[in-house]
């Protein structure tokens, strides 16, 4: 595969430029310098990859805000048209799935007091099925992907979720999530108890359009979906 280009034939705005400097400039500690350092880079590549907007938030955030955001960020899912993550049960009583890999609603409150995520019980996921055909829908979860067919006239399958937001969406650029297979092992119990057939299989690349290149799908093992 050819390299990928590095710079982007497109200027960068003039504007963009200034308003970086001159935060990126307030910044003393070395972590919070690299992660603007990819900032840059990103927008040189690719300009217009981080708004005017984006940079604010990132101005204001403290070591332990991004620590939290690349946590949670590890369990990042991406459909067609959503950035999301699965929180199972909604946040009833301060809890929600995501306790099981150690992430608590003041994690998830904290992201959407700062403008990264959103979140209430009005926001899910719905796989719908038809009257004719089968279903599909593809979810991918870091290197992997998951794929859940639901049969026609099944019920409508609804995932409570976390959104990001646009500002946390470009922040997502510069994760490189860990793989959590437990977690998607989690979420494919939860479609397969729902009445939806899971596989999952190895991503090995992601095209410019979209399109997903990745290692034939496996079946889950019962003892693996099923505990």
């Amino acid at each position: 595969m050819e390299s990928e280009k590095e710079v982007s034939d497109e200027p960068v705005d003039e504007d963009w430029i200034t308003r970086f400097f001159s935060y990126a400039g307030e910044i003393s500690t070395e972590e919070m310098q690299t992660l603007w350092a990819q900032i840059l880079a990103g927008e040189v590549k690719r300009p217009k990859s981080f708004s005017l907007r984006t940079l604010q938030v990132l101005r204001n955030l403290t070591k332990d805000e991004a620590r939290v955001f690349t946590t949670v960020s590890n369990y990042v899912i991406k459909t067609d048209d959503k950035t999301y993550v699965y929180i199972g049960n909604y946040m009833d009583s301060m809890r929600s799935s995501l306790h099981d890999f150690e992430i608590g609603f003041d994690d998830i409150s904290l992201l959407r007091e700062i403008g990264l995520v959103q979140y209430g019980e009005s926001i899910n996921l719905q796989i719908v099925s038809t009257t004719k055909s089968i279903t599909t829908t593809f979810f991918q979860i870091g290197d992997l992907i998951l794929e859940a067919e639901l049969k026609p006239a099944k019920p409508t399958i609804n995932l409570p979720i976390i959104l990001y937001t646009s500002i946390g969406k470009e922040l997502l650029n510069l994760i490189k999530p860990v793989r959590k297979f437990e977690y998607v092992q989690k979420l494919a119990k939860v479609l397969w108890e729902k009445g939806a057939n899971v596989r999952w299989g190895e991503i090995e690349e992601v095209k410019e359009d979209g399109e997903i290149v990745h290692t034939p799908l496996k079946e889950f093992p019962s003892f693996q979906i099923k505990f």
